[in-house]
């Protein structure tokens, strides 16, 4: 087998089943997963590639871990397959700080931070910059702590970046957007620091240009299969027009356009074939679909992405009834059932992702808490993944907890977010169904009830349950008995809009 340095070496491997010793001769491991082979572990009768294996000492996974070849753009399932699913929306700069210290430096106790959470951003630059090699150790270093850990590359799927690294995701799409022919668009109300302006640091690229799109998806695969699970892509404008307020104006007939429809309508099948050809790794591909009045692009099928991310899902401290873009609560379900694809709300998992901005309240606020569990527990009703932070996406986030998060098999909240305790909730056991005016679904070992309105909302409990014995927020989780009627008060700055989730007896 081939550690960090590519030196052939025998080591002892783990089936990721059972934890079975799996002791695997030398074995050539591509960073494109040529040279895999089939294995099957005596142990427990799992059939699997080498690629899933994983080590049991140094710093990690024996290799990108997760689809099998020719699989085409798969699922993200978590090996933990309970509920709920936290979801870590993480920034770094381009530097990679504070993951890196120094190039190919790393600090550990924020690695350690990350390895928490079972589903992750992180930029695709710095991390599998060529010229830095030891970054792409951060893949392996948070799979050793937590196997189970899913890593998906972020970077900007409709702007360029000038970025002076030219062996990296942002350089190279650079380089493409400014190699001859030009292929940045103009506009006549360009951004501050936007091609046509003095010193433009960002541009819009022409994606109708000859090659663009291949070109653009083969530089991101490029890089994203040095390691990881998948890929997001932020930002996604087709419609390059209308894709901002404070753009405008576009520039269609110098890209030979009669119109800015017509320009809109080439760039938007464009970016389907890069996002297409991408998926062709094998590995999922995930769109952001923005948020309010910036809520833009098709639903991800028509993307060709595995799954689409809804960014300021719940935004409550400035608009106290507004659900993305999706007004209420309802619309909002209404659309979630019909495009997450977990069966209509059935039993599998679903391909959202929602991030809440929890507006600047502190862990230590009930509204801090009061947003998370909605969002949480909205989540859990599609079958999504789900993530809060602070305005802005603070690198502080990762450092965030929540009782619901992580619960013990005693029914205490774990304040060390062990992987242990995740999916607490187990498997849903059914769809999510509206009951007068909240939202609920049952799990194997619990009940979320979601009130998404302005006010006060009562439900009657199919039997007895028990609170989370709850560290962060006791009023609500103070680990008792209840039975009956529920009231999920509509508290806080911002009315309603909370959730409750309880233990099985």
């Amino acid at each position: 087998m081939v550690r960090g340095d590519g030196l052939g070496v025998r080591r002892t491997l783990v089936c990721p089943a059972c934890g079975s010793d799996a002791d695997f001769g030398p074995v050539h491991v591509h960073g494109e997963a040529k040279g895999f082979e089939r294995y099957h572990c005596d142990a427990c009768g799992a059939d699997m590639l080498t690629e899933d294996l994983v080590k049991k000492s140094h710093i990690g996974v024996y290799s990108p871990r997760g689809q099998a070849h020719g699989a085409g753009g798969g699922s993200l399932t978590s090996v933990v397959g309970g509920y709920p699913h936290v979801f870590l929306y993480f920034p770094t700069n381009g530097a990679g700080s504070p993951i890196l210290t120094a190039p190919q430096t790393f600090d550990t106790s924020v690695v350690a931070d990350l390895a928490k959470f079972d589903w992750m951003t992180l930029n695709i630059s710095p991390f599998t910059n060529t010229e830095s090699p030891l970054n792409i150790n951060i893949v392996s270093m948070i799979k050793a702590i937590n196997p189970n850990a899913k890593i998906v590359w972020y970077g900007l799927f409709t702007p360029a970046f000038q970025n002076l690294t030219h062996t990296s995701q942002w350089g190279e799409t650079w380089d493409l957007a400014l190699a001859s022919p030009d292929k940045r668009l103009k506009f006549t109300n360009a951004p501050f620091n936007y091609y046509p302006n003095d010193d433009p640091l960002n541009c819009y690229m022409d994606w109708t240009a000859s090659g663009v799109a291949t070109a653009y998806a083969d530089i991101w695969t490029k890089y994203g299969e040095r390691g990881g699970d998948g890929y997001f892509f932020d930002l996604y404008i087709p419609n390059v027009s209308t894709g901002s307020s404070s753009e405008g104006g576009v520039d269609y007939a110098a890209r030979g356009y009669g119109s800015a429809a017509a320009l809109d309508s080439a760039s938007a099948t464009a970016h389907i074939t890069a996002a297409t050809r991408v998926g062709l790794t094998g590995k999922p591909t995930y769109c952001n679909r923005g948020s309010g009045s910036n809520f833009y692009g098709p639903e991800a099928t028509g993307l060709a992405c595995t799954g689409e991310f809804i960014e300021l899902f719940f935004f409550g401290d400035t608009a106290p009834d507004q659900i993305s873009h999706f007004g209420t609560f309802d619309n909002f379900m209404t659309f979630a059932q019909a495009h997450s694809r977990d069966g209509g709300g059935g039993t599998n998992d679903g391909t959202m992702i929602l991030w809440s901005d929890t507006g600047g309240y502190s862990q230590g606020q009930n509204e801090f808490h009061q947003n998370v569990r909605f969002t949480l527990g909205s989540a859990c009703l599609i079958g999504a993944r789900a993530g809060t932070g602070q305005p802005g996406r603070n690198a502080a986030d990762r450092t965030l907890r929540s009782d619901e998060w992580a619960v013990t098999s005693a029914g205490a909240t774990d304040t060390t977010f062990s992987p242990a305790n995740h999916g607490w909730l187990g498997r849903p056991t059914g769809s999510a169904t509206k009951v007068g005016n909240v939202w609920v679904r049952n799990f194997a070992n619990g009940i979320v009830i979601v009130n998404g309105t302005r006010s006060s909302q009562s439900y009657t409990l199919p039997g007895t349950f028990r609170k989370i014995n709850g560290a962060y927020d006791t009023g609500v989780n103070n680990g008792a008995s209840v039975s009956g009627s529920i009231s999920i008060p509509g508290t806080g700055s911002f009315p309603g809009k909370d959730a409750r989730f309880l233990l099985r007896t």
